[in-house]
């Protein structure tokens, strides 16, 4: 009994300091940006959705990721030659091509190996098959 009460006072607890966090976080960011409502509608509008409201602002929001992609890649610097390292193999295709070469290797091993079994097995049939009446009754027989 007493560790339900613990526990539900707990709860309230977490809930009450959760909701405060949120009301204190949401009043830090409100002081933080001054300035009078007006503005600080311009700058909601301003936000991430701000390209939903027209195809202006659609457009400058396209742009504007335009941009940022563009200066991302301007900081990445290119290699001389990037086609020949963009075909480069990366050690994972290299380890992949060595593996299976091993598997290729095992299956004609294995397969020569069939084989040279057939080849005994024939030559096995007709060393014996003088023995017990000759080639004729041998062909006849299988």
């Amino acid at each position: 009994m007493l560790r339900l009460k613990l526990e539900a006072h707990a709860h309230k607890l977490f809930h009450y300091r959760r909701a405060s966090s949120l009301n204190s976080l949401v009043h830090e960011i409100d002081s933080c940006v001054e300035g009078t409502s007006d503005e600080k509608a311009k700058l909601s509008t301003m936000s991430e959705m701000s390209h939903l409201v027209s195809p202006t602002h659609d457009k400058k929001c396209s742009e504007r990721i335009y941009e940022d992609a563009e200066k991302l890649f301007q900081k990445i610097p290119l290699p001389s030659d990037p086609m020949t390292t963009a075909l480069k193999k990366t050690t994972e295709d290299i380890r992949l091509t060595r593996r299976n070469e091993v598997l290729i290797e095992a299956v004609r091993l294995r397969y020569q190996r069939m084989k040279q079994g057939e080849l005994f097995e024939v030559a096995r049939i007709e060393k014996g098959t003088p023995k017990y009446g000759g080639a004729e009754d041998a062909n006849i027989s299988s």
